[in-house]
């Protein structure tokens, strides 16, 4: 019995994991668009710091 809960316990944190993932790449699509050739940056500078946070999705490549 201990066996079974332990495993039930592993998959329902792997599902909330998956979850959480599929959430936040929602959030990085609404907030960087749904074109892929779109360019999402954000650029963070305090005294003596600078921070570039980005995204970047490359278009396709056109074939030949």
């Amino acid at each position: 019995m201990d066996v079974v809960l332990v495993l039930l316990y592993i998959l329902l944190y792997i599902l909330l994991l998956i979850l959480f993932l599929i959430l936040l790449f929602i959030l990085l699509l609404l907030l960087c668009g749904v074109d892929q050739a779109r360019v999402c940056t954000s650029t963070d500078n305090t005294p003596g710091k600078s921070r570039t946070i980005g995204s970047q999705l490359s278009p396709p490549l056109a074939e030949q």
